[in-house]
């Protein structure tokens, strides 16, 4: 692929790197399976929330004592 195609693409999450909590949680697939699972976005995003601001602390040490 040439440089002035890819510069034309628009920045996809999913290929480069982590995609963002909100971009996961607005995925049609990750809908279809709360879906399945009888679970609601508003009943998810809270749980999300809560494990983000758990891990993020305790990553945070652990990363440090990585480097």
């Amino acid at each position: 692929m040439t440089h002035s195609l890819r510069a034309k693409r628009p920045h996809d999450p999913w290929r480069h790197g982590e995609p963002r909590l909100v971009d996961v949680m607005e995925d049609p697939l990750i809908h279809a399976v709360m879906a399945r699972d009888g679970l609601i976005p508003d009943e998810v995003w809270p749980l999300m929330l809560e494990a983000r601001s758990r891990l993020g602390s305790r990553l945070c040490r652990v990363m440090a004592l990585a480097a």
